[in-house]
Formats: structure tokens, C-alpha cells, sequence
């Protein structure tokens, strides 16, 4: 030990060299369990911030500017300074921004709606500039956290929409089956099952000459190729009292609204090539061929577009038969494009991303 302690004494100047090489290192070290770990709280603080503002933006949805305005709000109240941020919010585009600086730290929220061309959905970004403690050894000073959310109000279509989909009639060049000299949707119990599909996703809503149904097209929407006229929905009503209920004393002419697949998806599914997602959550490829779309597919809602059509008959007595004339007029419901009056905008509201 004595001979140890004099060659260390004798090699003073190397000693210290290497003392401040390792204290460098340890500096490190430490910069990397506690500037590291900073950065990794700061970034869960940000993402329930983010979260949060996301959903309470949602819910005024498709109000944009509400939406927008309430997102960054929720989201100040976990930041910095809610009514700073309120007083500093700068419009561009669909994109509100707002920054502040308090204590040398900068938050920034932004909430971007539509998103992506959805207008049922909202983004909230959340940013904070965090300053470095034992990381400045190494020369780092700041860093930017950043949290990202996507919420959706689910979206739904109600009054006069009829729980069917149809799946194999091409819209965009219809034929005219009755010789009416108009073109025309076929939507009845005794048409090929290729042709249509019955909605698991409805809900029986009013009552009597005032029954109508609520569909829930937001995550797509679930099928059963053919009719089924047992075929209860969301809320366990049955798909036959409410169609025995609107049509009781309905009027030749008449517009009702039913779902289609668009003119891309119903080329796709003839030719064996739609992708939907089956009962067990599984990507899948469908054609209208046997076996065809089976019970609880999901189709996308980018594959959707809803018709507006005309009643020409019904038929109670013959497992509720009913025609109904294409007027032409389509709705782009993938980008939530609806009949004025027939958007349900207190959905549910949920995370997407």
C-alpha cells in the first residue's frame, strides 16, 4: 500500500489528468439518469396533456374553430398558463398555434382540425422546450418534448337512412329494372344476395309515424350479406318493427338514404379484392362470389358513400319488400359529406392515435 500510494504520489499531474477524465464521464453518467429521465416524465406529463385536449376538442366537433379553441384551453390548464396561451393564439389554415414562455420554459400547443381530410377528427400537438442540468458538460442546453393525439367523434347518421347496405348495384351507371325510364336501387328480400347487405350498426329511435334509425358509420360498418329480417341492432331493437314502423304510412316518392359500398369498392369486391376486416379483427379479401361477405365483416368507411333514393313500393306482406329509385345524388360520407340536417356530432369521442 505505502508503495502504491508513492508512485500515485509521484505522478501527481497524470493523477488529476485521469480524475478529471473520469469526472467528465461520471458527469455523463449522471446527465443520462437524471436529464434522461426528465425528458421521459416530461414526455407522459405531455401525452396526457395532449390526450386530454384531444378529447375535449372532439366533442364540439364538426364546430372547427370551437374545437380548435377548446383543445388548446384544455390543454393550457395542464401547461403553463391558460390564459396566456388563450390570448396568444395564431390562425393558420386549419392549424391553431399558441406559445409562452414562463420561468425560461416554452410550451406550444397547436390542434389541427379537420385531420387529414376527416372532419370527425382533431390533433393536438404539445411541445415543451426543456433545459438540460448536468447534460450542459457535454454541451447540450435544450430540447424540444413533443406529444401527439388524434381523437375522433364518432360519427353517425340518423333520420331518414334505412339500415341496409348495397353491395353489388353500380350507382354511377344504374339500370332501369321497372321501365320507369329512371334508374333504381333494389333493396328487398327476394333480389339475389349479392346485391345488398343488412346493418348490424343501427338504432331504433322514436316512435311510431315518427320511427326512425340512428347508424353508426363512424368505424365502418358491419354487414351481413343478403336480408335478415330477425337482424337486431346496437340497442337489441329488431330491424322489423322499426321498418314496419316507417313505412306503415309512407308515401310513394318519399327520400330515404342508404349506404353503398363507392364505385371502386364494388368493382373491388366483384373482382375478389375488397379488404375488410372480419369478426376476429383480421385484414381480409372478399369477393361478392360465394362465399362472399360474411356475417359481421366490417366495411371500411372509406369505401362508403351514401345514396339518396325514392320509394316506388312496399311490400309488408312479402318480408318487407321495398323499391327504391337512385335520384342520382350521392354523399361522400368518408369525409363525413352528409344530407343537411342528418349529422350526429354527440358520438361517441374516443382516441384514434
Amino acid at each position: 500500500m505505502k508503495r502504491f500510494l508513492n508512485i500515485f504520489k509521484n505522478q501527481d499531474g497524470q493523477a488529476l489528468m485521469l480524475i478529471a477524465v473520469m469526472m467528465v464521464a461520471i458527469m455523463g453518467f449522471v446527465a443520462l439518469s437524471v436529464d434522461v429521465g426528465r425528458l421521459y416524465l416530461t414526455r407522459i406529463d405531455l401525452q396526457k396533456t395532449a390526450d386530454a385536449a384531444a378529447l375535449a376538442g372532439a366533442k364540439m366537433l364538426p364546430g372547427e374553430d370551437t374545437a380548435r379553441n377548446l383543445a388548446i384551453t384544455y390543454a393550457g390548464k395542464n401547461m403553463n398558463n391558460e390564459s396566456d396561451l388563450k390570448s396568444k393564439i395564431i390562425k393558420s389554415g386549419d392549424t391553431y398555434t399558441a406559445s409562452n414562455t414562463i420561468d425560461n420554459v416554452t410550451d406550444t400547443v397547436t390542434a389541427t382540425t379537420p385531420y387529414n381530410s376527416h372532419k370527425t377528427q382533431i390533433e393536438v400537438t404539445c411541445t415543451r422546450t426543456v433545459h438540460y442540468t448536468f447534460a450542459k458538460v457535454l454541451g447540450w442546453e435544450t430540447t424540444n418534448v413533443t406529444a401527439k393525439a388524434v381523437a375522433d367523434n364518432t360519427s353517425k347518421y340518423d333520420g331518414e337512412a334505412l339500415p341496409f347496405l348495397n353491395i353489388g348495384y353500380t350507382y354511377d351507371t344504374p339500370p332501369d329494372t321497372n321501365g320507369d325510364g329512371k334508374p333504381d336501387l333494389i333493396v328487398w328480400s327476394k333480389v339475389t344476395s349479392g346485391d345488398k347487405g343488412t346493418l348490424y350498426d343501427f338504432e331504433t329511435k322514436g316512435s311510431g309515424s315518427n320511427t326512425y334509425f340512428e347508424l353508426d358509420y363512424g368505424d365502418g360498418l358491419t354487414i351481413k350479406q343478403g336480408f335478415d329480417n330477425g337482424l337486431k341492432g346496437l340497442d337489441g331493437s329488431k330491424l322489423k318493427d322499426g321498418v314496419d314502423a316507417i313505412f306503415k304510412d309512407v308515401a310513394i316518392g318519399t327520400h330515404f338514404y342508404v349506404f353503398s359500398l363507392n364505385t371502386q369498392a364494388i368493382s373491388d369486391l366483384k373482382s375478389g379484392k375488397l379488404v375488410v376486416t372480419d369478426k376476429k379483427g383480421d385484414r381480409v379479401k372478399r369477393g361478392i362470389n360465394p362465399p362472399g361477405l360474411q356475417p359481421q365483416d366490417i366495411v371500411d368507411k372509406d369505401d362508403l358513400v351514401l345514396l339518396e333514393v325514392a320509394l316506388v313500393s312496399y311490400d309488408s306482406s312479402n318480408n318487407h319488400n321495398i323499391h327504391l329509385d337512385y335520384t342520382g345524388t350521392s354523399y361522400d360520407v368518408a369525409h363525413d359529406i352528409l344530407p343537411p340536417g342528418g349529422s350526429i356530432t354527440e358520438g361517441i369521442v374516443k382516441l384514434v392515435k
